[in-house]
């Protein structure tokens, strides 16, 4: 687990900000953990949510991160204090063994940035997707492009791919924005 992102959380928590921390790791997992006046109310990682989810972002290498300041979805669950949070991530971090994973920490130009060209998918096609995917999850999009749109082959598998990564609600919303704009 990166100190960076440690670093960070504690930083939303003690500006008490509003707004949502977008994870990607090194192994293409992602997560997010939702912020209220400096509040963890939500954290999601590979289809669990609240404790189980930050034990699972804990466990996450070559960790990068984007801050979205905002609002947030209304989605809240019973998450373990701040205090129990930074000690799972601090615990982990002490048992890793190998060094501490490069932090690489994207910027809003990358966000909307082109999404490298490769794959089957057209440029347009990947437009499209990065687009759509910015309106539905923000600065994430771009973590999420440069993981997956290189390695799928139809827009069928690209679609699926990203929606998966992606709470079921802005799945449903970027499926059907994709398919309106093709």
């Amino acid at each position: 687990m990166s100190s960076d992102l440690t670093s960070e959380l504690q930083r939303i928590r003690d500006d008490q900000s509003t707004g949502i921390v977008f994870i990607a790791s090194g192994d293409n997992r992602s997560a997010q953990i939702s912020f209220l006046d400096g509040v963890m109310v939500y954290a999601q990682c590979q289809g669990q949510k609240g404790r189980k989810a930050i034990e699972l972002i804990a466990q996450m290498a070559q960790v990068r991160f984007r801050f979205q300041k905002g609002p947030i979805p209304a989605s809240r669950i019973e998450m373990p204090s701040a205090d129990e949070v930074f000690a799972c991530l601090h615990e982990v971090k002490k048992t890793d063994a190998p060094k501490a994973p490069e932090i690489k920490k994207t910027t809003s130009q990358q966000a909307v940035a082109e999404v490298s060209k490769g794959g089957a998918l057209s440029s347009h096609e990947q437009r499209v997707i990065q687009e759509v995917l910015v309106e539905c999850i923000g600065p994430m999009a771009m973590i999420l492009c440069e993981d997956y749109l290189d390695k799928v082959t139809t827009i069928e598998e690209a679609i699926d791919t990203i929606a998966n990564e992606i709470p079921a609600q802005q799945a449903v919303r970027f499926r059907e924005g994709v398919l309106r704009r093709l």
